[in-house]
């Protein structure tokens, strides 16, 4: 069992990977539009198409884009969070960053928090945009609130170096605690190099 699908707002348990080779590219109509099934791994900060990951089916990242691309033009907003991640990284695809944070910013905006996280990092390392710690700031603290994790772990991060003011290693163990309870093994990580996990 690897996983979870939802699609909307319907949740379907106990994956498998025979079901995720039916699923790779279908369209499900919601209403009047149609969405491509989304795939939810350890908690990820976007959903994650199965092609693009290698999960259960053959790694494939041109069909991986295509999904991603039918299901932002459907409206999918964790589809468009995941082609910006494509875009921004340039793993499999060329590299984007303009594009990559329009569809953060349009994402975010819909209210998908992984979109405010991706855009928030976009403003922290000026991929595309002019470095501004204080937009990051606010981007990962709306995520955060919404218990997006690692919304919470990149702000942890921001007051652990004191790129927001004075150094605050107190808030960050705090932050780091929350994404490391929310399922981000790298708020773990934090957490851990602190000397603070289980204390």
């Amino acid at each position: 069992m690897i996983g979870s699908i939802f699609v909307k707002h319907v949740r379907v348990e106990a994956v498998d990977a025979a079901a995720i080779q039916l699923l790779d590219g279908l369209l499900v109509v919601v209403g009047r539009r149609a969405v491509v099934a989304t795939l939810v791994v350890d908690r990820l900060p976007a959903a994650i198409r199965p092609p693009q990951r290698g999960l259960g089916v053959p790694r494939d990242p041109e069909r991986a884009r295509q999904l991603n691309i039918a299901a932002c033009d459907a409206g999918d907003d964790p589809g468009c969070t995941n082609l910006a991640e494509a875009l921004l990284s340039g793993d499999d695809l060329p590299r984007d960053l303009a594009q990559a944070v329009l569809l953060y910013r349009r994402s975010c905006e819909h209210g998908h928090l992984a979109a405010c996280t991706g855009l928030g990092w976009a403003y922290q390392a000026g991929l595309g945009l002019p470095k501004d710690a204080n937009a990051a700031t606010s981007l990962y603290v709306r995520s955060c609130a919404g218990e997006e994790p690692m919304g919470c772990n990149n702000l942890g991060t921001l007051c652990q170096l004191g790129l927001i003011g004075k150094k605050d290693v107190e808030r960050a163990k705090a932050l780091y605690e929350q994404a490391c309870r929310l399922g981000e093994k790298r708020g773990c990580a934090n957490l851990d190099r602190l000397g603070s996990r289980g204390h």
